[in-house]
């Protein structure tokens, strides 16, 4: 199975889990779900995104099973998984690249788009319970803030590039920091409120999940203000069939629309508090 389908499920999965039990969904397809996170996406050079989403929803599945047997499969699968992260994020690199991920768990590259999902998934298996590297996490979350420029302008490989669908993530990254609030959030919110989403664009899907998250995390009273336009632009858009199409200018279509429904969906509901935003 190609690696963006799969983060397409996996997405789904967790979108659907969050108006169910996870062992609803999850439970008949647990066996899959395990192998993929401990087989295709453990060292075959296999996509990064989709590493981590798959890590996210077996994160997320821990401890709602009701079955010992069943989390116990899942536990060790997501260890695996954040095995594979780990040694990726501990390659030798160059040094401005050291710190973050790129599609390959083998690249000597980085880029910010790669390394906020390995980001959330080590976020999420901690609060799973899991043992996380505070060097990766921290080496990660250093590599996303070398990439803001001073004025909130966020890069994908560098900070003198602006990417708008790269904030809400930059926003999520950035509260995970220990200490004081950094000054590039309220840039990057100031960037946002200036830009917000319209049913146009490049990364149009991957833009709406991460704004959700890193906003109702991060600055909750924006995200009031935004969550009602967001919903709006969602449904008067949302195809009969209850996917969404890919709008305007897209470039998201490729990754069919299981993916696109599926951030849709994890973006209307991130006031339900599923990973990584709590």
């Amino acid at each position: 199975m190609s690696s963006l389908p799969l983060a397409g499920l996996v997405a789904g999965a967790v979108a659907l889990a969050g108006h169910a039990q996870c062992a609803t969904f999850l439970t008949p397809y647990d066996t899959p779900v395990c192998e993929v996170a401990c087989a295709d996406f453990g060292g075959d050079g296999g996509r990064m995104y989709a590493h981590a989403i798959v890590c996210m929803a077996l994160a997320n599945a821990l401890g709602t099973t009701r079955d010992d047997d069943l989390d116990e499969r899942l536990r060790v699968a997501l260890a695996r998984g954040i095995a594979v992260i780990t040694t990726a994020a501990r390659i030798g690199k160059p040094e401005d690249q050291r710190g973050g991920w790129r599609y390959s768990p083998d690249e000597a590259g980085s880029d910010v788009s790669v390394s906020g999902w390995q980001i959330a998934a080590l976020h999420a298996a901690r609060r799973a319970g899991l043992a996380v590297p505070d060097d990766v996490l921290a080496g990660g979350l250093a590599y996303v803030r070398s990439r803001i420029a001073p004025d909130g302008r966020v890069g994908y490989t560098s900070a003198g590039e602006d990417r708008p669908p790269l904030g809400g993530l930059a926003l999520f990254a950035l509260d995970l920091q220990a200490g004081e609030r950094d000054v590039l959030r309220d840039r990057i919110v100031a960037r946002m409120r200036a830009e917000p989403p319209v049913w146009s664009g490049p990364w149009f899907f991957y833009r709406i999940y991460y704004d959700a998250t890193g906003l109702s995390r991060c600055e909750p009273a924006l995200w009031a203000e935004w969550r009602e336009p967001l919903t709006a632009l969602l449904v008067a858009n949302q195809g009969k069939d209850g996917s969404w199409p890919a709008p305007p200018g897209d470039n998201e279509r490729e990754h069919g629309a299981a993916y696109a429904t599926a951030m849709a969906l994890l973006a209307l509901t991130v006031d339900l508090r599923l990973l990584p935003s709590n």
